[in-house]
């Protein structure tokens, strides 16, 4: 029985192992205070633990596009009198997109960003009147966020976001924002509702 189980366990602990490794302890440390969700996008809000008047609120998607080595791709938007307006996309060390990041609406294009313009790594913020932009882009129904990337076994992946449900939670997440009056900065890494 042993024998049947450990492949299995074994996977569960490497997928758990390469989403951790990613976290901090300052990961760990913020307890939830709003959660909602449009579709597949979500806003949240929390505030820390240790002091519950340093607080942040974000709207995010998350696509865990592999499992075996695990490989996701995130988005963290956030808007504060601070920063305006921020996306932040997250994704493993050694993923390489092969294309421009393309919105598309009934197959035609209405958006692209060119990647290439990333700090290297496993982020790219992106804010300021790029990130009005791409919000203008997302907040249409109907619309198609595409990627195409290379992972770090070479494995290619083509990820589709729908746009449903982004403008609803773009002005929810506005909405959150003011009412805490928030100056933070964008949270970094998978944050936890």
């Amino acid at each position: 029985m042993l024998r049947r189980l450990a492949p299995s366990l074994i996977a569960l602990l490497t997928s758990a192992t390469a989403v951790a490794a990613k976290n901090t302890n300052e990961d760990w440390k913020w307890a939830s205070e709003y959660y909602a969700t449009y579709g597949e996008w979500t806003v949240a809000c929390d505030h820390r633990s240790d002091d519950e008047t340093v607080k942040r609120c974000y709207l995010r998607y998350v696509d865990a596009y592999a499992r075996d080595p695990f490989g996701a791709l995130f988005v963290f938007v956030t808007r504060s009198g601070e920063t305006g307006l921020r996306f932040n996309f997250e994704y493993e060390r050694g993923v390489r997109f092969t294309a421009p990041w393309s919105v598309t609406e009934n197959e035609t294009p209405v958006y692209a960003f060119d990647p290439a313009g990333c700090p290297s790594g496993s982020e790219c913020p992106i804010g300021g009147d790029e990130a009005s932009e791409m919000a203008e882009a997302f907040s249409a129904a109907n619309r198609q966020i595409s990627f195409a990337l290379t992972d770090r076994s070479r494995r290619a992946f083509n990820l589709a976001w729908p746009t449903d449900g982004f403008a609803e939670a773009l002005d929810d997440l506005t909405t959150q924002s003011e009412a805490r009056n928030l100056q933070a900065p964008t949270p970094t890494g998978p944050a936890r509702p």
